[in-house]
């Protein structure tokens, strides 16, 4: 771990140069990465150190019932430091491996933070997909949580959402994990999901009478944010190569024509992509 953040601190960085640090820790095979900076050099390092810092939670509804847990940090098994270009070029496998044909959505042949990348050019798109985390083709964001936190982290509570982290530390979580966290937290998490019946695709955990609410949606066991209205068209997706090269093609519902309020919500986005992915 010193010799870690030794090289965090002394890493003399150029001006708009990245660099990848890739976290070991013992007992997992998960792999963290994280983009340094000039900027966030510090700020990073608190991240770094954070996570190998043990975390006391108090659980309970009343003072008679409350239990003091305590929640291990990670142990550092190694890292390796890696120019950021490079980093992204060796990944790029990880995407796209043997594909010939590049389909607008691709999903990873291995496991992973990013269950999906993409090839859309159109600037608004690709920053509305990166806030579901789903991300344009060899990009590496900097730093990220698992897709369930990701989903959840601006519509519930800060201290919820930091205790989750350290109960849930991969991208699988079943529903059994998630109606248990609602009871305990005293939270009410909706999730649209891949239809399973006829009657709906929603489904319900926690009390609708609860204080704080997530709305969020699920489908090939990525979690992301539900967004009633994304600003992109089913028509930009059924005809992206004749819209492509257009600015706002994004908003076209028809041939010539531009709309400002017939959008898909993001579960549709998501879905009507994964319908693409051989396009």
């Amino acid at each position: 771990m010193k010799q870690l953040l030794k090289t965090m601190r002394d890493s003399k960085l150029k001006p708009k140069t990245y660099y990848i640090i890739s976290l070991n820790f013992y007992g997992t095979s998960e792999v963290k990465h994280f983009t340094l900076t000039n900027n966030n050099r510090e700020k990073l390092i608190e991240a770094v150190v954070d996570l190998t810092l043990n975390k006391t939670f108090i659980e309970g509804h009343a003072f008679s019932d409350a239990i003091e847990h305590i929640k291990q940090g990670k142990k550092l098994k190694g890292f390796s430091f890696t120019e950021k270009t490079k980093f992204e070029k060796e990944q790029g496998n990880i995407f796209i491996e043997g594909d010939k044909k590049r389909s607008r959505i691709n999903q990873k042949k291995s496991g992973g933070f990013f269950p999906y990348s993409h090839i859309i050019g159109n600037e608004f798109v690709t920053e509305v997909l990166e806030d579901i985390q789903i991300f344009r083709d060899g990009v590496l964001p900097d730093i990220v949580d698992v897709c369930f936190i990701h989903s959840i982290k601006d519509q519930l509570p800060h201290d919820i959402v930091e205790k989750l982290k350290f109960d849930i530390r991969t991208e699988y979580v079943p529903l059994t994990t998630i109606k248990k966290i609602c009871e305990q937290s005293d939270v009410c998490i909706k999730i649209r999901g891949d239809r399973s019946n006829t009657r709906s695709n929603v489904v319900t955990f926690g009390s609708t009478d609860s204080e704080f609410k997530a709305e969020i949606c699920c489908i090939k066991d990525h979690f992301f944010k539900y967004v009633e209205n994304t600003g992109v068209t089913y028509y930009f997706l059924k005809n992206y190569e004749d819209l492509k090269t257009i600015e706002d093609g994004h908003l076209y519902y028809r041939k010539g024509k531009k709309t400002k309020y017939r959008f898909l919500n993001s579960y549709m986005l998501v879905s009507e992509l994964i319908k693409q992915q051989d396009i």
